[in-house]
C-alpha cells in the first residue's frame, strides 16, 4: 500500500451504516474503515448493495441509520458542496456536458471551488498529458468527438482537477472495450501511485478488483462477507459465496494486457493462427513455439519478439 499523506489513519469510516428502498434493506448494518492512500475495491453480483454504499459516501444516497466518517468528520454535519469539492467522482458513463469542451468539462470542479479557466489552465493540461490525451489535440474538442476510452480519461482528469482528498469510482470501465479497459486500469494504477490519492472503486470485474486493489470488500446481499487483500480473499475465502466470486480468478495477463501496452505489429500480409484478446498469455506463448507470429482479435499480429519484450518488461 502507498504511504500515507495524511495524518489520519481513516480516509472513510462507516459505522453500522443501513439503507432501505421500498421495504427492502439494500445495505444492513455496514462498517467498514478505509485507510488514507489506499486504493480499496468493493465487490459483489448486482443488487449486493456495493454502487449504494459508495453513493453514500458523498451524500448521493442518504442512509436511514448509521454514520459515515470523511478524514475523520461526520458528513451528516457538513455542509453538501464542501463535502463534494473534496471528493472526485467517476461513473460508468463519463458524464461529460456535450455542449462544453474538453477543457470546460475537466475544468468543472475548479470553476466551482473559484478558479477561473485562465487559472485552470496548466493543470487541466498537465493532466491531460498525463492520462494520455495531447492538450493541442484535445482541449477545444467536444465529447461527441471522443471515444469512449478518451471520455473517461477526461472524467479522470475531472476527478482529479482539484486535488481531491479522496476519489470514488463507479464500475468506470465496465462500458468500454477489452483493450481500452486494460489501458485505463494500468493508467489509474499509475495515477494511484503518482498521487497518493484515496480511491474507493466499485466493480463486478473480480480479475479487475484483484488486479488493482490494495484491499478488497466483498459485499453481498447488502452484507460485507469479508476484506483483505487480494491473495487472502483468493487463498483464504470466508465462505461459499465469496469462493464463488473468486473461484478461477488468479490476476493472470491475457492478451489484451499485451496488446494495450503497444506490443503488437500491424501488418497482417501472411496466414496467421489466430486468438481472442481474452486468451492467455500461456497459450500465446503456446502458439509462438511453432509460429513467427499469431494474429488476435483479426487486427493485432503479435511476433515472438513482441511477446519476449512484453515479457522482459513486465
Amino acid at each position: 500500500m502507498t504511504a500515507n499523506k495524511h495524518e489520519d489513519k481513516n480516509a472513510v469510516k462507516l459505522h453500522h451504516v443501513k439503507k432501505t428502498y421500498d421495504q427492502e434493506v439494500v445495505v444492513k448494518d455496514l462498517s467498514l474503515a478505509v485507510d488514507v492512500g489506499e486504493f480499496f475495491v468493493l465487490v459483489g453480483a448486482s443488487g449486493s448493495g456495493k454502487t449504494t454504499t459508495l453513493k453514500m459516501i458523498n451524500r448521493l444516497v442518504q442512509p436511514e441509520s448509521g454514520q459515515v466518517f470523511v478524514q475523520g468528520t461526520d458528513i451528516a454535519q457538513q455542509p453538501l458542496n464542501d463535502l463534494r469539492h473534496r471528493i472526485g467522482y467517476v461513473l460508468q458513463s463519463s458524464a461529460l456536458f456535450p455542449n462544453m469542451t474538453v477543457f470546460e468539462n475537466a475544468a468543472v470542479t475548479l470553476n466551482a471551488v473559484g478558479v477561473s479557466n485562465k487559472q485552470a489552465q496548466q493543470r487541466i493540461e498537465t493532466l491531460l498529458t498525463e492520462v494520455g490525451l495531447d492538450p493541442e489535440r484535445y482541449l477545444n474538442r467536444y465529447p461527441d468527438a471522443l471515444s469512449g476510452g478518451e471520455k473517461q480519461r477526461v472524467g479522470i482528469v475531472r476527478a482529479l482537477a482539484a486535488e481531491p482528498d479522496l476519489i470514488l469510482m463507479d464500475e468506470p470501465f465496465s462500458a468500454l472495450d477489452p483493450i481500452s479497459r486494460k489501458q485505463l486500469q494500468n493508467l489509474i494504477s499509475e495515477i494511484h501511485q503518482r498521487y497518493q490519492t484515496t480511491i474507493i472503486f466499485v466493480t463486478h470485474d473480480m480479475n479487475e478488483a484483484l488486479r488493482l486493489g490494495d484491499r478488497i470488500a466483498v459485499m453481498h446481499a447488502g452484507e460485507l462477507l469479508q476484506v483483505g487483500r487480494p491473495e487472502q480473499i483468493v487463498q483464504h475465502p470466508a465462505n461459499s459465496e465469496v469462493r464463488a466470486l473468486f473461484e478461477g480468478q488468479t490476476n493472470a495477463a491475457s492478451i489484451a494486457d499485451l496488446v494495450a501496452q503497444g506490443y503488437y505489429q500491424v501488418e497482417q500480409q501472411g496466414e496467421y493462427q489466430a486468438l481472442e484478446l481474452d486468451a492467455t498469455l500461456s497459450t500465446l506463448a503456446q502458439m509462438l513455439v511453432t509460429d513467427s507470429a499469431v494474429l488476435v482479435d483479426r487486427q493485432y499480429l503479435i511476433t515472438v519478439d513482441d511477446y519476449l519484450r512484453y515479457m522482459a518488461q513486465n
